[in-house]
């Protein structure tokens, strides 16, 4: 922090460097830069994060203080998903999420591309809500709305 005069001479005291948002999901030029430096290629790094959580049921990097975690992102290199699995993931999926991770804000796909290219995969099996509420309830969950007729998702 460092003070300077405002306009009515009164010392203030203001953040030299600040930074908005949830350092785990942080793209590496708004880490690096701060929120002005913040794009839809932003949003597309936060999606990655998001991608890559649900795939490994791990954040992109350990625990460590916010500081050393916004530094992560911006010169560390995540993980591949299939490293951290038990079982085969799609080399497909996999090379879009870590697209999705690229330092560089330029080599990340825009959100047009990003949805041709997960619209693209070719996955085994299909995900609708019949299968979510299989699992949910398979999980131990209570869910609302059980009775199929009622359009209730979860």
């Amino acid at each position: 922090m460092k003070a300077h005069e405002a306009a009515d001479d009164a010392p203030q005291l203001t953040a030299e460097f600040s930074f908005a948002g949830t350092p785990a999901y942080a793209a590496p030029e708004v880490a690096q830069y701060g929120a002005s430096r913040a794009t839809a290629a932003a949003d597309i790094y936060a999606l990655g994060c998001v991608g890559y959580w649900l795939l490994t049921g791990q954040q992109l990097f350990p625990p460590v203080p916010p500081l050393q975690l916004l530094s992560k992102h911006i010169s560390e290199a995540p993980t591949p998903p299939s490293q951290l699995l038990p079982a085969p993931l799609p080399s497909a999926l996999e090379n879009l999420v870590m697209q999705c991770l690229a330092k560089d804000p330029a080599e990340r796909p825009d959100a047009v591309d990003l949805m041709a290219a997960l619209g693209a995969l070719e996955l085994p099996g299909r995900w609708g809500q019949e299968e979510a509420r299989h699992w949910w309830r398979m999980h131990g969950a209570e869910l609302r709305g059980d009775d199929p007729a009622e359009a209730t998702t979860i």
